[in-house]
């Protein structure tokens, strides 16, 4: 599956501490022929319930906000069914998912996903000071939206590869430079970087 008729699902996370398996956000944005057509937004209750000061500073979620939440295995079903096969797309890919690679293997899950990294993309694509989304919602696609939601993130993520796919052949840079990075139960974390020559 590739990106090559703009459809993908734009994936994102927010997570309870430092480990990258304690997912307590995922939203989700679904692309058909470029428009988004759908969305995904849940909050976890991710184990162990522990969150640390730095990330409740960061998003603001706290353990009282998910006390009740699903934990990660009783919505991956409905996840993966909103996936539908799609390539994903996350701003900076590495963290969203090795984050969900190590919350599947921590389950027990069979998962077999393939993605892109809309910030190496516009790293190589665009001229700016820094390439966080932040920045490069402020001084590129000038969109308004609120930092470390999940959900949020996603449309900031859906502006910034729409104003890519607009001005740039990004299916050309990812196929001749990239390929897709994939994650899956066996081998976990497979970067998305420079095919070797």
């Amino acid at each position: 599956m590739s990106i090559t008729n703009q459809d993908y699902v734009i994936i994102d996370f927010e997570t309870a501490n430092s480990r990258l398996d304690s997912i307590c956000q995922i939203g989700m944005l679904k692309v058909k022929d470029g428009k988004v057509i759908d969305s995904y937004n849940k909050l976890i209750r991710p184990e162990p319930l522990y969150f640390s000061s730095m990330n409740i500073s960061i998003h603001g979620i706290k353990a009282s906000d998910v006390k009740n939440a699903p934990s990660f295995s009783m919505i991956w079903n409905e996840i993966v069914e909103f996936m539908d096969g799609n390539t994903l797309i996350a701003h900076f890919a590495q963290f969203d998912m090795q984050c969900l690679a190590q919350t599947l293997k921590k389950d027990n899950q069979t998962f077999s996903l393939t993605f892109s990294c809309s910030c190496r993309l516009a790293r190589e694509l665009i001229v700016a000071d820094n390439h966080k989304l932040t920045y490069l919602s402020q001084t590129v696609t000038n969109f308004e939206y609120k930092a470390h939601d999940a959900l949020e993130d996603c449309f900031a993520t859906y502006e910034l590869i729409n104003y890519m796919f607009n001005n740039y052949d990004v299916v050309g840079l990812i196929e001749s430079k990239f390929g897709y990075g994939k994650i899956d139960n066996i081998n976990g974390y497979e970067g998305f970087k420079y095919k070797k020559r």
